[in-house]
């Protein structure tokens, strides 16, 4: 054998039949590589990209966590269409289909105005049907600019699979990326090894033209002269790498393998200074197994070396490893990332810097994930006294831990618990009163719903620390959740007004806690409470008065919760147009907002309109399951949604279903006493029961449900259901005689206005437009230019051009004229 004398180990090669093969990517909408690990598909991507003239988004997935990577993708998208970031994140990951074509919609009209190529690498760490259906759907749009590329190690969707098997999807695997024999042979000369026969023989069989396991072979070889038959990944990576490394570095490496990617600069702060920075730079070089992501400017491992750094580090003592650990969490603090600076000192249970961290309780409130529950509330309870003695603002901070997962008795203890060790404290006089204060603020936002103990801890809080909180931050929606300030709040049958004067002399205090919070709020349930009784000219007023209390605080929620309202005003006058301005109005205020939970408050509001009107098309897809609410809601909105899901039921007769579930529905109306949950349940119930032939459950039923909203007058959830009760109600022996006579009374008052509702929708849907295409249609008719059109809806021009197009065709029309007569 003929061995050339200079070795290249790390030289690539990159056969041209696999390169035709990938070029095919320029001409397909969307393109899957599937492959193991090992198998080249991101380095031949990424060389065959390099000669890419048109843009390329190269996204690294690296963990499973999908909240994770949306989150990741969603600022990556930011870095050139922050509107569009904002309206993905304000959608979140798809939890069904309603989800997904919302995506779509934003991903296509993403402002690009040039062909460009996205690439997923590592695609099977979070994939599923709905994410997946989103790429097709984006990647089969003609409007759209997007090339789509999924680097994935194996397929895990249905609807990929059959794409793949009827040939209707650009799909390059193992096969294609496997090096052929005379490609082995090509690839160890570029190296610097000719082979003869029975070793080019040998390698080919061995490894099957897995690139990885030719290249470790190779590096092997120039150390020893000799292929190792007996080889595995492990021991090659160990004589390929690992045994080069003197001992300062196989420890830098160790350290490394902790980090799902990482910078430069973080991989110098790993090394501690021992050392240099162009020896890290040669080390992370001249490793094959390690590649740099030159827009990110993060270097990523190669599965195989990850995992056996995982094994290496596994290997350490356990005070080697929690420095480790210690030193990634210092990393991200100093960077602010405090989220994975907590996760690190965690896993080293190194409460005393974790209590050190200085946040406040949005970053647990918005990571206040079913993942991240065990490390929260073991991090409250099992920090030793002696530090949170020393950090009694965190110890504070951490109390919201047990009111986002509900541990409602644990909060009064440790409330207490952290009450007693600030008066024993050493701190001033200020000093305690401010934490004092903190600690009343945190217990009355979490008494929720029951408005005399939240306004006594707020007049507490106020009195000790006299200034707004700087623990809590910037304070989630103020309905949590939910699009009525009244289904949250009212919790005492008889008892709104009440309840009202008494949140009203309470939002003094919450105006100064927290910076104007819940502005609005007072008269949102107060103009809830006249629709509930019909007084709808009245509710009108105080929903613009509370709109303009809250926009000029920018509370979102309670804007939102009026402009429900104003939506359930219009259905009830027969207004459709205002209706669907409402609902439209709603949905573009949340574009540009960065919480989901706003997103979600405009799907149940939507829902709820759609159940009145009977049109499942207006009810968003997750609504219609109940897993997907409980994956969407958390229990404080959780009733609302179930409100919605109930009329559902009742609409598509699966009444079986619904008396099923009902006792959850009561449970959950039952955590926070909410009397509005309670009465549209029974109402449901009773309409399931009587359906069934069980008429005296029915009736029973609708017994409860009329006690609980008669002492309020609150008669419009029973309009509101009339058609399904009215045969209840004229057989019903009730106390409450006069209640039931004013429901009918207002019931044949609205049905004409609801039946003139209907039909309006009923005709626009007839017209064949889907609802952005009825939108532009309607916006073009007024003579508005595609440019004006855009702008006004927040869509790229090209979108409103295709949107055009296909309204004349659906129409049978060809100009804006004819468009302009049509309606």
């Amino acid at each position: 054998m003929v061995v050339v004398r200079r070795y290249n180990p790390g030289n690539l090669h990159f056969p041209n039949r696999i390169m035709e093969k990938l070029d095919t990517i320029y001409s397909n909408p969307i393109t899957i590589v599937e492959a193991a690990s090992g198998f080249g598909k991101t380095t031949s991507v990424r060389h065959m990209l390099e000669e890419c003239k048109d843009p390329v988004i190269w996204f690294n997935i690296d963990s499973d966590d999908k909240d994770r990577f949306f989150s990741d993708f969603c600022s990556r998208i930011k870095s050139f269409d922050e509107e569009g970031s904002n309206k993905l994140v304000s959608i979140g990951y798809p939890l069904d289909e309603d989800d997904c074509v919302k995506l779509a919609n934003v991903l296509i009209d993403l402002k690009i105005n040039e062909n460009t190529i996205l690439v997923l690498d590592n695609y099977h760490l979070i994939s599923d049907d709905k994410i997946t259906k989103v790429l097709l759907d984006v990647a089969f749009n003609e409007s759209n600019n997007l090339r789509v590329v999924i680097l994935t190690q194996v397929i895990k969707t249905e609807l990929v699979f059959e794409m793949v098997y009827k040939n209707k999807i650009n799909y390059i695997n193992q096969s294609v990326l496997s090096f052929t024999y005379d490609e082995v042979i090509d690839y160890c000369r570029n190296c610097g090894v000719k082979l003869n026969e029975e070793e080019a023989t040998f390698l080919y069989k061995y490894t099957e033209g897995w690139i990885s396991a030719v290249y470790l072979q190779i590096v092997n070889y120039i150390d020893t002269g000799v292929f190792d038959i007996n080889a595995t990944i492990d021991s090659l990576i160990t004589s390929a790498i690992w045994k080069k490394l003197n001992h300062t570095e196989q420890d830098f490496f160790t350290n490394l393998g902790i980090y799902e990617n990482f910078s430069f600069r973080q991989a110098v702060s790993i090394a501690e200074g021992r050392l240099p920075e162009d020896k890290i730079a040669d080390i992370l070089k001249s490793t094959s197994l390690i590649s740099y992501d030159s827009k990110e400017r993060r270097y990523y491992m190669h599965s195989f070396l990850k995992y056996y750094l995982s094994n290496e580090f596994q290997k350490l003592e356990k005070i080697f490893k929690n420095q480790v650990y210690i030193k990634a969490g210092k990393w991200y603090a100093e960077n602010e990332q405090y989220i994975e600076a907590i996760k690190y000192f965690y896993l080293a249970k190194d409460y005393e810097n974790i209590y050190s961290l200085n946040h406040d309780a949005d970053v647990i409130i918005r990571n206040a994930t079913t993942e991240n529950k065990e490390m929260f509330l073991n991090i409250l309870l099992r920090t030793p006294y002696e530090i949170k003695q020393n950090h009694p603002r965190m110890a504070v901070v951490y109390l919201y831990v047990l009111f986002i997962y509900r541990e409602r008795d644990y909060l009064q203890v440790e409330s207490r618990v952290i009450m007693e060790m600030v008066e024993s404290s050493n701190l001033n006089e200020r000093q305690k009163n401010i934490l004092m204060g903190e600690i009343y603020f945190c217990l009355g936002m979490c008494e929720y719903n029951d408005i005399r103990k939240m306004k006594e801890l707020f007049i507490k809080a106020y009195d000790y620390i006299k200034s707004p909180s700087t623990a809590v931050g910037e304070c989630s929606g103020w309905t949590l959740g939910s699009p009525s300030v009244l289904y949250s709040y009212h919790r005492d049958s008889g008892m709104a007004l009440d309840e009202l004067e008494i949140l009203e002399s309470s939002m003094p205090y919450l105006f100064k806690l927290a910076h104007g919070h819940g502005k609005g709020g007072d008269a949102v349930m107060k103009a809830e409470i006249l629709f509930m009784r019909g007084e709808i000219d009245s509710a009108e007023v105080l929903c613009q008065k509370a709109i303009y209390m809250a926009e000029t605080r920018k509370q979102t929620s309670i804007y939102l919760a009026a402009m429900f309202l104003l939506a359930r005003i219009a259905v009830f006058r027969g207004e459709h147009d205002t209706l669907t301005d409402t609902l439209r109005i709603m949905q573009d205020k949340v574009v540009n907002i960065k919480d989901g939970l706003t997103y979600v408050i405009t799907d149940l509001s939507i829902g709820f309109i759609g159940t009145i009107l009977e049109n499942e098309n207006m009810i968003p897809g997750w609504l219609e399951n109940d897993i997907t609410i409980e994956e969407k809601c958390g229990i404080l909105n959780l009733g609302f949604a179930n409100i919605i899901y109930g009329r559902y039921l009742i609409m598509t007769e699966k009444y079986r279903k619904l008396l099923g579930i009902s006792g959850q529905f009561l449970g959950v109306a039952g955590v926070y006493n909410n009397v509005m949950y309670k009465i549209y349940t029974y109402i449901y119930i009773s309409i399931a029961n009587y359906r069934m032939n069980n008429i005296k459950k029915a009736k029973n039923f609708m017994n409860e449900a009329l006690m609980l909203a008669m002492p309020d007058g609150f008669y419009i959830p029973f309009v509101e259901n009339y058609k399904h009760i009215s045969t209840i109600l004229d057989e019903i022996d009730s106390d409450y005689p006069y209640f039931i006579k004013m429901i009918k009374d207002n019931e044949k008052l609205q049905y004409n206005m609801l039946k003139v509702a209907k039909l309006s929708l009923k005709n626009n849907q007839n017209y064949g437009l889907t609802s952005r295409e009825y939108t532009v249609a309607k916006l073009a008719a007024k003579r508005l230019t595609n440019k004006e059109i855009a702008e006004k809806l927040f869509i790229a021009e090209s979108t409103v051009k295709s949107n055009m197009k296909t309204i004349f065709s659906k129409l049978g029309i060809s100009s804006r004229s004819d468009l302009t007569k049509f309606f």
